[in-house]
């Protein structure tokens, strides 16, 4: 049997909504970095969602699980992986979007519209959203708890 090979530009590229934050940053930086140094790249949007979807959720559920010493324990830990985390985010990132693939996604979003406003409401949202995201997140595992005692 003959093995088949495919090259990226014939499998078919499937785009999901982290590629349109990934897109927004970089038109952003592109657009925006002269005027004001601290407009967000693709990988800071991307940054964003990882706090949002992964470190508050887990800082979460150990509040309410662990307690005195477990609990520092584990928050130490989180932020060393924090900490690693934010130093190596260029590197991570290059690891999850090589430049075939920003490249690809670069392509895929070039004629879509570019509006600052967008931007901003997916951007600083997703900020916004962690608070409520960690209190109703908390409220329900406590909600949960209780009905299983």
């Amino acid at each position: 049997m003959r093995k088949q090979g495919y090259t990226e530009q014939e499998r078919k590229r499937r785009y999901y909504f982290f590629d349109y934050l990934f897109w927004l940053g970089e038109i952003t930086w592109e657009n925006y970095h002269k005027v004001n140094f601290k407009q967000p790249r693709g990988s800071d949007m991307l940054w964003a969602c990882i706090v949002l979807f992964i470190f508050i959720p887990l800082l979460a559920i150990a509040g309410l699980f662990l307690h005195d010493l477990a609990f520092e324990v584990f928050g130490v830990i989180l932020v060393i992986v924090f900490s690693v985390s934010v130093i190596m985010t260029d590197h991570l990132f290059g690891k999850i979007y090589p430049p075939s693939r920003r490249k690809a996604v670069m392509q895929h979003y070039a004629g879509c519209k570019f509006s600052p406003f967008r931007r901003n409401l997916f951007f600083f949202s997703l900020y916004l959203l962690g608070i409520p995201a960690m209190v109703l997140l908390v409220t329900a595992l406590k909600w949960i708890t209780e009905i299983l005692k």
